[in-house]
């Protein structure tokens, strides 16, 4: 396992997010990643069922955000840029921005391979967070943060962004590729958490996968990773 953490380390995320947790045991959880339950005898609470419900709250948060400070656009739009906030990448920049990924408790394996700075890890330990607040003092403290982070990126914005499965999708279509197609590996967990494995494919490119806790979450996830890859082999080039 990766050495744990001090409580003033913690303390220093406190005070970095402006936020004192009540219950620290909720905070330990949001970032303890699931590779501790994978290797430890007692095992330890990670931060998967926290991710789920601050997805919810992340949703929740940003619409009433989004028909606040666009009072005259229509669902359309509005689902668009919804859709590009709640994604992995703008949790991943606010995990970057507060230097989440210093803080998450790891097992080795997972640290050796840069589990710090994948963007799936630090974009579901930012969901947990939001839920460790919310469940810590309620739905203001959780929109104080939430708001804190987002907004400046929810108003920088002069028109709805594209989201991701539509920035592929346009991506194919513009090189005469066939459209990407979406595959579900695995369904796990129970009814009420449920976590979803999608793979994405692109003729001519290697699969991606998207875990999450809806098949719409997971495909967005799955194109993310698609579109980072691609990325990736443009620079290379």
């Amino acid at each position: 396992m990766d050495n744990t953490l001090e409580q003033k380390d913690l303390s220093d995320l406190e005070k970095e997010i402006d936020y004192s947790f009540k219950d620290r045991a909720l905070l330990i959880q949001a970032l303890t990643h699931p590779s501790i339950d994978a290797h430890a005898t007692d095992k330890l609470k990670n931060y998967q069922r926290l991710e789920f419900l601050g997805d919810r709250v992340l949703g929740l948060i940003i619409a009433e955000l989004l028909l606040e400070n666009f009072p005259n656009e229509e669902e359309g739009s509005i689902a668009k840029r919804h859709t590009v906030l709640v994604q992995a990448k703008a949790l991943y920049n606010v995990a970057e921005r507060i230097e989440l990924g210093t803080y998450i408790t790891l097992s080795l394996g997972e640290a050796r391979t840069g589990g710090r700075h994948k963007v799936t890890v630090l974009a579901d330990a930012t969901e947990a967070l939001i839920a460790a607040i919310y469940l810590d003092s309620g739905i203001k403290d959780a929109q104080d943060f939430i708001t804190k982070y987002w907004l400046k990126k929810l108003l920088s914005y002069e028109t709805p962004p594209t989201d991701t499965k539509t920035a592929l999708q346009e991506w194919a279509q513009k090189r005469s590729l066939p459209l990407p197609h979406y595959v579900l590996l695995e369904r796990s967990g129970d009814d009420h958490t449920p976590t979803f494995e999608i793979e994405v494919r692109i003729k001519g490119y290697a699969p991606q996968i998207g875990i999450g806790p809806s098949k719409r979450r997971a495909q967005k996830k799955a194109a993310e990773a698609m579109m980072n890859y691609i990325q990736s082999l443009d620079e290379d080039s």
